[in-house]
C-alpha cells in the first residue's frame, strides 16, 4: 500500500510483516513503530514496491520503542528509512542491509543491535547502547558505510583467542570514528597462541579518532 502524508504504522504483539508489494511515499512525519511483548520479524526479502522487489520500505523515521526482539532477515535487502532510532530491546541484522539512504542509526542506552552473518548499515552510527555479534559462532561482520561515534556504548565481540588468523567477529567502519566505546571480547574456544600483529577486531577506513577501551579481561 502507498502511504502519503503524516502517517504511523503501529505493529504490536506477535507480528510478522512480509509480502510482495509494500511501499509508500513518505512525509517528514512518517513513523514505523515496532512494538510487542514477543519476538517479531520484519522480512525485507519479500517486501518491495511495484518497481522494486528488493525489499524497500519508505518511512521517514523508524522508531523501536519496547523491550522485544525484532529481526531484519534476508540477503541483499534494504530498508529505505530516513533515520532509525533504537530506543530499547534487541534489533537483529540477519545477513541484512539497513538504510539504503545512508541516514543515521541512533542506538540508545537501553537498545542492542546484534549482527548475525555479514550485514551492512549504509549510514552513520551513534552508539550509546550495545552492539553485539551472534554468540553461537564467531565470524560475523558488520560493515558501516558511514561514520561511527561511540557515546560510551559497548561493542561485544566473540573471538577464538589463538594466533593472528583466529576466527573473530569484526566491525568495519568505512568512514571516520569518534568518541569513546567500551570493548568486550568473549573467548570462543581458543587456548592462546603467539601473535605477530594480533587479532583484528575493528577496521577503520577513514580517520581513526575514536577511543576503544577494553572492558574486563580478554584471556584464553
Amino acid at each position: 500500500s502507498d502511504v502519503v502524508g503524516v502517517s504511523t504504522l503501529m505493529l504490536s504483539d506477535n507480528w510478522a510483516l512480509s509480502g510482495q508489494a509494500y511501499g509508500g511515499v513518505s512525509s517528514t512525519d512518517d513513523v514505523l513503530q515496532l512494538a510487542g511483548n514477543t519476538d517479531s520479524a520484519l522480512d525485507l526479502s519479500t517486501i518491495g514496491d511495484s518497481s522494486n522487489a528488493n525489499g524497500i520500505m519508505y518511512f521517514e523515521n523508524l522508531l523501536k520503542t519496547d523491550s522485544a526482539t525484532w529481526t531484519l532477515n534476508g540477503e541483499q535487502t534494504q530498508g529505505g528509512f530516513d533515520s532509525v532510532t533504537l530506543q530499547s530491546g534487541t534489533t537483529v541484522l540477519n545477513n541484512a542491509t539497513l538504510l539504503a539512504t545512508g541516514s543515521p542509526v541512533d542506538i540508545q542506552q537501553a537498545a542492542t543491535l546484534q549482527t548475525n552473518g555479514s550485514s551492512t548499515i549504509n549510514g552513520s552510527v551513534n552508539n550509546s547502547g550495545t552492539m553485539s555479534f551472534d554468540s553461537t559462532q564467531p565470524g560475523s561482520i558488520l560493515t558501516i558505510n558511514g561514520n561511527y561515534t561511540g557515546n560510551n556504548g559497548l561493542l561485544h565481540f566473540n573471538t577464538v583467542l589463538g594466533d593472528d588468523n583466529s576466527q573473530t567477529d569484526k566491525l568495519v567502519v568505512q568512514g571516520d570514528t569518534a568518541g569513546t566505546t567500551n570493548v568486550a571480547v568473549t573467548n570462543a574456544g581458543g587456548t592462546g597462541a603467539s601473535t605477530l600483529n594480533g587479532i583484528e577486531l575493528i577496521d577503520v577506513g577513514g580517520q581513526s579518532n575514536g577511543e576503544f577501551v577494553q572492558q574486563g579481561r580478554i584471556a584464553a
